[in-house]
């Protein structure tokens, strides 16, 4: 029998954020303690004093500190680091930046968190030249633009990548990679056996499963708001297409029954433990996925170049989701200079990569995508890039937040046959725009 893939141990990001409220800040006055291989040249400073800094917990935190410390012994600078769970970091953010706190670095998640936090910031395009900003990939610095402004540089992002097994594509008879959604189908319908299903997904009804579904609409040719970011998009016949298409993949049998319950960590380990051939999903997982400490088909994952795309579109590749984090200014700040400092080395090149190589960050300069160093730990490097350049980002709306509940709640409605596709849409359509306004 095939295995089921379930939730596992633990509990969903949006159960840990609701978790956490409440939770104290673990707090970092750094000092001195080690250095990042490689990054040892010392940063000239004409700034000094400390940076403070609210940062959400996990791999941007872990990735933060390190560069920090580094930061620190070669400059006059200090950095004074607090972290909380995702929700709270927001908050006390909004609350400092509000109500007069002394914070100098911004952590910024994309467009969602730039909606609100904008008018808080220092806008950094008089800092640096527009040329300087074609180092990272071409998609990433939009992530944090806003009304022709620059208000941060980018610092760890990463986006959705087909990552697929080649020795079942092999097995299979499947000689190249989906660049159609019929042609996704057919290796899906192909890849499934008795021990295997074709493709795993994050079903449950949380922020990852709007995750799942936006690269599949896109890549239909839809869209989910409209230009101006005033109302629903997406309840149209590429978006009805294309939610279709997902919720068949589960309905026929393509994808293991226990995904209505999985987040993107029943993911990583239906690939892992070869319950599954194929994922959408976020692309550092690629590195959990084929680490030899970790799965057991280490060895045989690779990236595609692209996501699918449907055939009659004017689409000439499928279109990706990007989402990360830049660090920006505080407009109160009273150590910009030194804040300025700070996300400048946070994102130089010789950074980047180090930070890539030994530490897992989601890299955001082409370069270090390029790097042969890098290739060794990340064989499909140059694949995910070609898929991020070209990808898209959630929209800068302070109603985000209710916008993805409620497109999560009518998308698992669809999935359990609550409501057809076409119901589901159309209410995620109201529910959307009644909190858009419109």
């Amino acid at each position: 029998m095939r295995p089921n893939l379930g939730v596992g141990e633990g509990v969903t990001r949006r159960q840990f954020m609701r978790a956490g409220a409440g939770v104290a800040a673990s707090a970092y006055a750094l000092g001195s303690v080690g250095t990042l291989a490689g990054c040892s040249e010392e940063t000239t400073s004409a700034a000094s004093g400390t940076v403070r800094a609210v940062v959400p917990e996990g791999g941007l935190s872990r990735a933060f500190v390190e560069a920090a410390r580094e930061f620190e012994s070669t400059s006059d600078i200090s950095v004074e680091i607090l972290t909380y769970p995702y929700a709270e970091a927001r908050q006390q953010q909004l609350l400092e930046l509000g109500g007069g706190g002394d914070l100098d670095a911004v952590l910024i998640d994309g467009q969602i968190w730039l909606a609100e936090l904008h008018q808080h910031l220092d806008p950094i395009d008089d800092r640096i030249d527009a040329s300087e900003l074609e180092r990272f990939v071409a998609s990433m610095p939009t992530m944090f633009q806003r009304d022709d402004a620059t208000y941060a540089l980018p610092f760890r992002v990463g986006g959705w990548v087909l990552i697929y097994r080649e020795d079942l594509f092999d097995s299979a008879g499947i000689t190249q990679v989906p660049q159609t959604w019929a042609e996704f189908r057919d290796a899906a319908e192909r890849l499934t056996s008795d021990q295997t299903y074709g493709f795993a997904a994050p079903l449950a009804q949380t922020n990852f499963l709007v995750a799942q579904w936006l690269p599949f609409l896109w890549s239909f040719g839809g869209e989910l708001l409209t230009g101006d970011n005033q109302q629903a998009a997406f309840n149209s016949d590429a978006g009805i297409e294309a939610t279709t298409f997902l919720v068949d993949l589960y309905k026929d049998g393509l994808v293991p029954p226990g995904a209505i319950e999985a987040d993107h960590d029943g993911v990583i380990t239906a690939m892992q433990q070869g319950q599954t051939a194929m994922a959408i999903t976020y692309s550092p997982y690629y590195l959990e996925m084929n680490s030899p400490d970790q799965s057991d088909f280490a060895g045989s994952f690779a990236v595609a170049g692209e996501l699918p795309r449907r055939a009659d579109s004017d689409l000439d590749t499928g279109r990706s989701m990007i989402t990360g984090w830049g660090v920006g200014i505080a407009r109160n700040s009273v150590n910009k200079d030194a804040a300025w400092e700070l996300a400048e080395y946070l994102t130089r090149d010789d950074v980047q990569a180090t930070l890539a190589i030994e530490h897992g960050n989601s890299p955001t300069v082409a370069s270090v995508y390029r790097d042969e160093e890098y290739l060794e730990a990340y064989e499909a490097a140059g694949e995910v890039l070609d898929v991020l350049k070209g990808a898209s980002t959630r929209p800068g709306v302070v109603e985000w937040t209710e916008i993805e509940e409620a497109l999560a709640l009518r998308l698992s409605e669809a999935l359990t046959d609550s409501r057809t596709v076409a119901e589901a849409l159309s209410a995620a359509e109201e529910d959307v725009n009644e909190a858009l306004g419109s």
